[in-house]
């Protein structure tokens, strides 16, 4: 696979910050190459449950995001991509 162009991934990641869903959440693309992504979350009270801990719905979320941008450099143009499965087991 070619190596994307730079300028193409810095406005890719802006677009994707400037977006409403990850601006409501708080939560933005730090980078992105074939296979790998990163996100970051900066946690607030609102990503809180009653316990005092981030939601699991943010973290499936934030999982989502970056599997999702992991494998976006890899489809065709013309391609779509959706999860069909997204299972967490949450351990202690």
């Amino acid at each position: 696979m070619q190596q994307p162009n730079n300028e193409y991934i810095r406005r890719l990641i802006e677009r994707v910050n400037q977006s409403p869903f990850p601006q409501h959440l708080r939560m933005r693309l730090v980078s992105i190459a074939p296979d790998r992504a990163m996100v970051e979350l900066t946690v607030a009270e609102c990503h809180l449950q009653p316990f005092g801990m981030v939601h699991g719905g943010v973290l499936a979320t934030l999982i989502d995001t970056a599997t999702f941008w992991a494998a976006f450099l890899r489809l065709p143009a013309d391609a779509g991509l959706v999860n069909i499965d997204l299972r967490l087991n949450y351990l202690s």
